[in-house]
């Protein structure tokens, strides 16, 4: 009983430090329990953000798949209704026959076999990039509303379907107004060149330099491509396709003002001025070929291989199939995986994952 006397008498006497010591501690240990719940909390804040991303990423690169395989889809297709407006193999047949009229025809296939190489890399390099920026902004509005649980409704993927198909403006009325404006430019700089005159590659450069200067020098502002008259559909023709015409010509909208952007001019050109590099290696095997054959080449003032505008229009004219090929040639597949090409595609992307509200 003593020594619990002395104990009862110690405590009693230093009660208030006891007091004190227990308040801090239970202090000590909420804290410690708050801090390990903030903790926790963080950490599945940062695993759903992970998860998150990760779903996101995985959507993303499953759209650019498809925008890398619908592509080479179509290109057939635009193909087509070059070879239509800037038909070549039909003025052969014609010389093949000795018209009365050779030299008008001759003339005119010179003047066709320039043109259709140029309007090719340029309609390649326009679908592939519109496709691009149309695709991302589908792409995104899924996106969005995969995210929110809000499935698309059947009017919905009418009017995405609807929205795709507005493309074939660019693959119409565009590549006729594309192929009118080229001619135009090739005429103006090929007018006092004969069939005689012999190139040299470097030379060729310089003259499709010219001609592309005519093209893209324009009244527009430098930040907008010269070439967004023959892409941009017109918001106006969206009524014909269904009664969700105001969901279609906000799509319409937001897409030609993308299209206008200084991003899209960028990237464009960059796309343009890689076709041009990809025209003038594969004249330089055309060169290479010719130097085997006497009858072809001729030799410049300056000890360079030169050939005459004669021999080289069959080579040209056939350069859309390199430039719009059935297959997925090595020069389009460079297109397709450009870096500023996956740049635009993802910065579309992602302006188009906002949430969406329910209506």
């Amino acid at each position: 009983m003593g020594g619990m006397g002395a104990i009862w008498k110690f405590l009693k006497r230093h009660r208030r430090k006891f007091f004190f010591a227990g308040t801090a501690i239970a202090g000590a240990y909420f804290a410690l329990k708050y801090a390990r719940d903030k903790l926790e909390e963080y950490q599945q804040l940062k695993m759903t953000e992970a998860f998150v991303a990760a779903r996101k990423q995985t959507h993303y690169e499953s759209n650019q798949r498809t925008c890398n395989a619908t592509a080479p889809s179509i290109i057939p297709s635009l193909r087509e209704k070059i070879m239509l407006e800037l038909n070549c193999e039909n003025l052969t047949e014609q010389l093949q026959r000795k018209p009365s009229n050779k030299v008008y025809v001759w003339s005119e296939l010179k003047l066709l076999s320039f043109t259709r190489t140029i309007v090719s890399i340029y309609a390649t390099s326009i679908l592939i990039l519109t496709l691009r920026v149309q695709l991302n902004i589908i792409g995104g509005c899924n996106y969005a509303r995969s995210e929110h649980d809000q499935p698309l409704t059947e009017e919905e993927g009418q009017v995405h379907q609807k929205y795709l198909e507005t493309i074939q403006h660019f693959l119409t009325c565009g590549v006729q107004e594309l192929s009118g404006a080229v001619r135009h430019a090739v005429e103006r700089e090929m007018m006092n060149i004969t069939l005689k005159q012999a190139f040299t590659v470097e030379a060729l450069r310089d003259l499709v330099n010219k001609i592309r200067a005519t093209i893209e020098d324009s009244s527009e502002p430098v930040t907008k491509t010269p070439f967004l008259k023959f892409i941009a559909s017109p918001v106006g023709q969206e009524q014909q396709y269904s009664p969700e015409s105001v969901a279609l010509r906000q799509l319409l909208s937001e897409t030609n003002e993308i299209l206008a952007s200084q991003d899209y001019h960028y990237v464009l050109q960059s796309t343009i001025n890689h076709g041009f590099e990809g025209l003038y290696k594969h004249l330089h095997k055309v060169f290479a070929t010719g130097m085997t054959d006497p009858q072809t080449l001729h030799q410049s003032s300056h000890n360079s291989p030169s050939i005459a505008v004669a021999k080289l229009i069959p080579p040209l004219a056939a350069t859309i199939h390199v430039f719009c090929s059935d297959t997925t040639t090595e020069y389009l597949q460079q297109l397709l995986t450009l870096p500023c090409v996956n740049d635009l595609g993802y910065h579309v992307y992602e302006s188009f994952c906002k949430p969406v509200t329910a209506a």
